[in-house]
């Protein structure tokens, strides 16, 4: 009777942690889709620092594409161009390069 006990135990545990068992009210992601807000939890500031850095080095991709292709003015109205603002960030933009 108490090897049964504690063989149940061991399957328990084993489908808590590999299957999400105990777990379906729980979001698979660290979003809200109904507020728009990540979660307060390290998942959710993971999260936020992972699409931050996603949107930085789109903005470098763009300012790049932009600095090579075109040039410092507009053709037709001869107006100088805005530049792509790329905010600062301490992996792929850091302070000293950020513009």
């Amino acid at each position: 009777m108490e090897a049964g006990d504690v063989r149940n135990a061991e399957i328990l545990e084993v489908k808590k942690s590999q299957f999400n068992a105990g777990k379906k009210n729980h979001g698979g992601a660290a979003y809200n889709l109904l507020n728009l807000d990540y979660d307060a939890s390290n998942n959710g500031q993971r999260l936020q620092q992972y699409d931050e850095d996603c949107r930085v080095r789109a903005l470098m991709r763009a300012k790049n594409i932009n600095d090579k292709s075109n040039g410092g003015y507009n053709i037709l109205t001869g107006e100088e161009r805005k530049g792509i603002q790329v905010p600062s960030n301490e992996r792929y933009n850091p302070i000293t390069n950020a513009g």
